[in-house]
């Protein structure tokens, strides 16, 4: 999420020295007991640990998903039974009300980059019949909806603190506070996993800061090899063969991470987060980026507007051939995300058209806080000289 973002040594020495035993304090989070966890998907696994999903249980999910997040719900013995999401990526009640069964435990739902789902039937359903809600709330760091922030309505939030900010490292599950008894207790993560986290900071330090003209060398070759690659680079062999790619191994449930919190590293690089000016600033660029962009030619964004209290993780954009457009954006330096492009091999997918569509054809632009004017400028020129010349 960060690729050209960097920590000289210095900063992150300082942020690791400032990390031990600090608590971070968001009114996000205000009378909610957090477990902060070294990735989300660690979160989803102590969420069915404290909720007291057990094996078998029924698990309601989005067909809209990364896969990321199924997997601990299948490695805890749920079974999971998709349910269908719209193409504007809100959740299908009638469609979650036809799949819920006697054996149904809990719905997963997913807040999407950073818009809210209406949620008031949901809770209402849940209730009434004892069903957990999980909210998955890892796209929508500080973003708010008419009741406040999200990932306060079900019985357990998970939270991702790395596609927002530039840490190497850090979820949470959020719970109310009554519902722990006893604050889970993890480890410090593995050595290897926070180096290897941590090393495109570094990377973007040495090419930026520490090595500059070694750096500029560097960006240019890499220009030339891909160039020098051919115009289809962007996707394997495997997955062109395959109307469906798998999820590739880094998304699957690791068990050895399943005791493992927060980084120290990234709980001191946390500490300087300053949530309304990151809202503010996020707000701004893709206000920019879209007014820019909204009425181009094969360029349809996914939302049409920006309601008040959204924090909007990046710029989701549909586009008729992704691996054309990436392509093309490559040639200006401009380098959006496949969002969500694997598929679990768990399901069968021919029943969800409308989450085919978009794991195929979705495109996500960087509007991060650390983007200013002209480079949302470069980014809006880009998409639209490739606009006129991709068909």
């Amino acid at each position: 999420m960060w690729p050209n973002y960097w920590y000289s040594p210095y900063k992150i020495l300082s942020a690791y020295l400032k990390g031990k035993d600090k608590i971070i304090e968001w009114p996000y989070f205000k009378n909610r007991t957090l477990i902060y966890t070294h990735f989300s998907r660690v979160s989803i696994f102590l969420a069915c640990k404290h909720l007291n999903l057990s094996s078998g249980d029924e698990v309601l999910a989005p067909s809209y998903n990364c896969g990321s997040e199924i997997d601990p719900l299948l490695f805890c013995g749920a079974k999971v039974v998709l349910y269908r999401v719209k193409e504007n990526t809100n959740i299908d009640i009638e469609d979650i009300l036809s799949r819920i069964s006697s054996s149904t435990k809990a719905i997963y739902v997913i807040h999407y980059f950073g818009w809210p789902q209406e949620l008031t039937e949901l809770v209402k359903i849940c209730k009434e019949r004892g069903i957990l809600l999980i909210e998955d709330c890892a796209l929508s760091l500080f973003s708010k909806d008419d009741h406040g922030p999200i990932g306060c309505a079900g019985d357990a939030a998970i939270h991702c603190f790395w596609k927002t900010l530039p840490v190497p490292d850090g979820g949470a599950l959020s719970l109310p506070d009554e519902t722990l008894k006893a604050v889970e207790k993890l480890k410090a993560p593995r050595l290897s996993s926070v180096v290897q986290t941590t090393s495109p900071f570094i990377k973007s330090w040495l090419r930026g800061r520490g090595r500059k003209y070694l750096g500029h060398f560097y960006k240019d070759l890499r220009n030339v090899y891909r160039r020098l690659r051919g115009t289809e680079t962007s996707m394997s062999k495997k997955e062109k063969e395959s109307q469906f790619p798998q999820l590739i191994p880094e998304c699957y449930f690791d068990e050895r991470i399943k005791d493992r919190g927060i980084s120290r590293l990234s709980k001191g690089l946390m500490i300087s987060a300053e949530p309304e000016r990151i809202i503010n600033l996020r707000r701004k660029n893709y206000k920019q980026l879209y007014e820019a962009i909204y009425d181009l030619p094969g360029v349809q964004p996914l939302y049409s507007d920006l309601p008040v209290g959204v924090c909007p993780l990046v710029m989701p954009v549909l586009v008729k051939d992704r691996n054309k457009w990436l392509n093309s954006l490559d040639m200006f330096n401009v380098f959006p995300y496949k969002w969500w492009m694997y598929y679990h091999p768990a399901f069968s997918w021919d029943e969800f058209p409308e989450a085919i569509k978009l794991k195929n054809h979705l495109l996500a632009f960087h509007i991060n806080q650390y983007m200013d004017e002209d480079d949302i400028k470069h980014v809006a020129n880009s998409i639209k000289k490739v606009s006129y010349n991709v068909k």
